[in-house]
């Protein structure tokens, strides 16, 4: 801890000062100052006076809350605790326009007089407090995010407006987290968009389409019907759009060309001097069709979506080379899709769409690894490696409802996807002692060819029966899968021994083929208890049927031999059956879930060519437990605890060896048993509406008996053998505390992100037990400015400490800092051009692997706003360092790993965007197209 604490000295130079400047930024209020009354009247167009109106202050510029009141019987009204500076009063009543005047309050009382209000001509105006710049409202089950509140810059996509929300985390390949939990679906209005790839949403639809972003649970579609969640929830966020949005077309083409320079690479994408991006999207949405057309190509790495579909242990990562993924490389990448839905009433509707992707992608890795050997022995491991690969996915999702009449419901989900793929991999793989005496080395060549098939259907089926509160749910889920895969391994060893080093060479041949079958039925019946108590049981019947046949040959002179050690072949079963009950409470301020399951599940398997069979049962009880409360209109707090049961894997049960790497090769075990897991959970969140002063944290705790961690064995030629094995306990914390605010004195909003985890895990090495012990800990502090009608400003600050022990061999345990600085900017030139700015600094520990190749990442941009802006062209500058890598460091149980990946280094790009439709021409508060 001293280490560390010497780090960030070195580091930040007076860091108490900057905790104190933190904390005192994020909780304490502004500048201290006077307030004063403003009192008026409110009436109606006879000047009688009108009782119960809604009064408002709004601050100016950026109409925050800044006091707020009811009229009396008389209607007059007095706000309180006003500051002095300028506001718009703002004055609500049902069957009444709103009245909106500007005031000013100087160093005195002020009386504003009569607000008369005129009658409304058409409809009702909703009465409500003015939301246009609230940042977020917090109820039971909902965490809503008002988008104006964030404002975002000209033809910003949703994922971008994303990375300004508090609590939210965005990686470079569009994973999101949001208060420490994956988002698991996007949703657009409540509806499927492009299946279950969250990133076509906020990649492929513009920010200003969006009016509000909401974060919740959303239940299967078992728990939807029956009112009672089941523990199957998924995080989701669901975009609300803007009026226009949901009634209109709008989309975008986008072209982009440009030159690049050349990085040293053996890669034949590497060597392209021409750049080029073209992007195309449209959508049609109206209350009841949304219709959407995607299109990519490019070649600089810009994957904009995902076509399947955050990191721990403290890893950290900086990308070098704009639009490069995550993990590095150049690819080139085509994307064409198409989504479709239609409501014929609320209930009844059909969802679909189609996905097609063909992805290039090469890349140059190189690894250094600390990893532990033994009790008293640690090795460096550089592990450098090329890896080409080019794949085709077509994906269909279907969603669909029929209701045959009230409380008569029957949904079906299905989906199909097929793949093919090529791959071929390179590398080199050197182990050394911890004084660098050299214990092996190995040269790998595999080549891959790869088919894949896989379907599901799911029906559910709902039928109410009778008045009394009763009702039955009837679920029936498939899925089929079956992947094929054919390759050959060429390897060189070398292992080094007192007389000299002794090679052998290994040349392959591989054929893998499998199908997973699985098959679902679950009955439930509901009973109301009441008006606030539901009580469910149900009952289900699970079956998974997996075989997998594996041959592998060694290519002799004489031909190909079949090496028995290596060909496999299994078949097996797992059996489910479970049932029990949920009592659930649900009122207006609270909901309360309390479950028990008992489940019995068996395993039966054949291997293939010998007398050997895998069985083994067990029985479970599984409570569960769910309490969500809200505590007025600021605080919402959630508590829940799980338990559940993970069978092992095929890979994992069959007894047989993959050498794809020679020197690291995985073995089986079909003597596993399954994992048992126990969760908590609890989360709380507040928000105060006249301060704007966001607070949100959360905890999660998880214990796992029999958890399966991996058994090494290591000879004396540094050749390793893994299995998987039932090591006893483990368990992990994960806790954070996130503190947003304005301050208005200084015109900013201020974050401040506090992270913790702690991780213990078993696994052996040699027959001995390590207990590896990961703390890690994040701060991250943020600064943006309020006031974004002339430029937009936002900076960070990132603090990742890590600590890691072992208890097999101290002389491994490590600690180190790694930081990450960050500044955007954009500086808007009058209404048409705009200068833009971004720039990352990323720092690494020195003793870790000692001298650190920090890195740094700068964009420039210049663009002008063409044809009464409905166009722009933009000249940008990518990675004018010219880094060309992206660097990761990660701590696991047993080592700690640093990555380095090539990827394209400076270039240039001219970028021509057309708008379609008449979203977003123009905005309030400047630059066009703004917020």
């Amino acid at each position: 801890m001293i280490r560390l604490l010497r780090r960030v000295v070195r580091t930040l130079g007076r860091p108490s000062f900057l905790g104190a400047f933190a904390l005192a930024a994020a909780a304490a209020p502004a500048t201290a100052q006077d307030s004063y009354r403003v009192t008026g009247t409110v009436t109606d167009s006879t000047g009688a006076g009108l009782e119960r109106a809604m009064v408002v202050a709004l601050a100016l510029p950026d109409s925050t809350l800044a006091s707020f009141t009811t009229s009396g019987s008389d209607g007059a009204f007095t706000l309180e605790r006003v500051a002095p500076g300028d506001y718009l009063l703002q004055v609500q009543l049902a069957s009444f326009e709103t009245v909106r005047t500007p005031f000013t309050v100087t160093d005195a009382d002020v009386d504003v007089g009569a607000a008369p209000l005129a009658l409304q001509v058409y409809g009702i105006e909703p009465l409500v407090v003015s939301v246009d710049h609230t940042p977020f409202q917090n109820r039971r089950d909902t965490l809503t995010f008002n988008a104006a509140a964030f404002e975002t810059r000209p033809n910003a996509s949703v994922e971008d407006l994303l990375r300004r929300l508090p609590g939210f985390e965005v990686d470079s390949d569009g994973n999101i987290e949001v208060q420490g939990e994956a988002i698991e679906q996007v949703l657009v209005e409540g509806k499927e968009f492009f299946g279950s790839d969250p990133t076509v949403a906020t990649r492929g639809l513009p920010a200003d389409a969006v009016a509000h972003v909401e974060v919740y649970d959303r239940e299967s579609d078992m728990a939807e019907f029956t009112g009672i969640p089941d523990g199957q929830e998924r995080k989701t966020l669901n975009l609300r759009l803007t009026e226009d949005a949901q009634r209109g077309w709008f989309g975008a083409a986008e072209g982009a060309l440009g030159a690049s320079e050349t990085v040293p690479s053996t890669l034949t994408l590497a060597d392209d001097a021409v750049r080029f991006d073209q992007q195309l999207g449209i959508n049609r949405f109206s209350p009841s069709t949304q219709l959407a057309l995607i299109g990519s190509l490019n070649n600089v790495g810009r994957a904009r979506f995902n076509v399947s579909g955050g990191g721990g242990g403290g890893q950290v990562s900086a990308r070098g080379g704009a639009g490069a993924a995550g993990s590095g490389g150049f690819t080139s990448s085509g994307v064409l899709g198409l989504s479709g839905s239609h409501d014929f009433t609320d209930d009844d509707w059909i969802r679909g769409s189609y996905f097609f992707s063909d992805l290039t992608t090469q890349r140059e890795s190189a690894r250094l690894q600390q990893q532990l050997l033994g009790s008293s022995v640690a090795s460096t491991i550089a592990n450098d490696a090329t890896r080409v690969s080019d794949s085709q996915s077509h994906r269909v999702d279907l969603n669909a409802q029929r209701d045959f009449s009230e409380g008569n419901r029957l949904r079906l989900r299905a989906g199909l996807n097929a793949t093919q793929a090529t791959s071929t991999d390179v590398s080199t793989r050197v182990t050394e002692s911890a004084t660098g005496a050299a214990i092996n080395s190995e040269v790998s060549s595999t080549g891959t060819d790869s088919d894949g098939l896989s379907g599901n259907a799911n029906l559910t089926w709902m039928k109410r029966l009778g008045d009394a509160g009763r009702s039955l749910v009837v679920n029936l889920g498939a899925n089929l899968s079956r992947p094929e895969s054919s390759g050959g391994l060429a390897s060189t060893l070398e292992v080094a021994t007192p007389d000299g080093p002794i090679t052998t060479e290994l040349l392959q041949d591989r054929l893998q083929t499998g199908r997973v079958f699985t098959n679902t039925q679950r009955v439930a019946l509901t009973q109301s208890l009441g008006s606030t108590r539901t009580l469910e049981l149900f009952g289900e019947r699970r079956d998974v049927r997996e075989d997998e046949e594996r041959s592998v040959f060694d290519i002799t002179d004489g031909g190909s031999v079949l090496v028995d050690d290596l060909s496999s072949g299994l078949e097996q079963t797992y059996g489910y059956l479970s049932g029990g009950f949920r009592l659930n409470r649900n009122t207006e301020t609270s909901r309360f879930v309390l479950g028990l399951e008992a489940q019995r599940s068996t395993l039966e398997g054949t291997i293939d060519g010998r007398s050997e069979t895998i069985e083994n049962s067990n029985t479970r009880l599984l409570p569960s437990a769910d309490l969500r409360l809200q505590v007025g209109d600021s605080h919402s707090l959630d508590f829940g605890y799980r338990t559940s049961t993970t069978e092992p894997t095929m890979e994992q049960l069959q007894p047989f060896a993959d050498n794809s790497s020679p020197t690291n090769v995985y073995v089986g075990n079909p003597d596993l048993q399954p994992q048992f897991t126990q969760s908590l959970n609890a989360n709380w969140r507040f928000f105060d509406a006249f301060t704007f002063l966001s607070v949100s944290s959360f905890a999660r705790f998880s214990h796992t008996n029999d958890d399966i961690v991996t058994s090494r064995t290591i000879d004396e030629r540094g050749f390793q053998t893994a299995q998987p094995v039932n090591g006893g306990d483990s368990w992990t914390a994960t806790s954070g505390l996130n503190i947003g605010r304005p301050i208005r004195a200084l015109g900013t909003n201020v974050s401040v992100d506090y992270r913790l985890s702690l991780a213990k895990r078993p696994e052996f090495v040699n027959g001995d037990e390590n207990r590896s012990r990961i703390l890690g800990n994040t701060v991250a502090l943020q600064l943006s400015n309020r006031d974004k009608s002339r430029f937009d400003l936002e900076a960070d600050a990132r603090f990742a400490f890590n600590d890691v022990a072992y208890s097999l061999n101290d002389e491994l345990d490590q600690g180190y800092m790694n930081s990450t600085y960050s500044l955007r900017g954009t500086l808007y030139l009058g209404d048409a051009w705009s200068l833009s700015g971004d720039w990352a600094h990323q720092r690494y520990d020195d003793d870790v692997f000692g001298d650190a190749e920090n890195l740094s990442l700068l964009d420039l941009s210049i663009s002008r706003y063409l044809f009464d802006e409905r166009a722009s062209i933009e000249l940008a500058a990518y990675d004018l360092f010219d880094e060309s890598q992206v660097v990761s460091l990660s701590s696991s149980a047993d080592a700690i790993t640093e990555n380095r990946s090539q990827a394209m280094g400076r270039y240039l790009m001219l970028r021509f965007n057309y708008r379609l439709g008449t979203l977003g021409r123009g905005g309030p508060g400047g630059g066009p197209g703004r917020r």
